[in-house]
């Protein structure tokens, strides 16, 4: 049995240890920094499994669309 699924990885600069300081009082945390720029690089990846881990790990080309054909003919030939 093969199982697969596809996920977005966003290329992010991480801020430098001077630009993440902040104050916070005793007992308080500090804030987290979740929120994502609006234009940020982002790249698709295919993953397929099996129950030994993973198959195959495949980064689709930039503006691919997903759909049916592309599963059977694109990503199934990488296994």
């Amino acid at each position: 049995v093969i199982i697969g699924d596809k996920t977005w990885i966003y290329e992010r600069k991480i801020a430098s240890k001077q630009q993440s300081k902040a104050w916070v009082s005793e007992g308080e945390h500090p804030p987290t920094l979740v929120r994502r720029q609006q234009f940020e690089r982002k790249s698709m990846f295919v993953v397929f499994f099996m129950a030994t881990g993973p198959l195959v790990i495949y980064q689709l080309p930039a503006k691919t669309t997903i759909d049916a054909i592309y599963y059977r003919d694109d990503c199934l030939t990488r296994l």
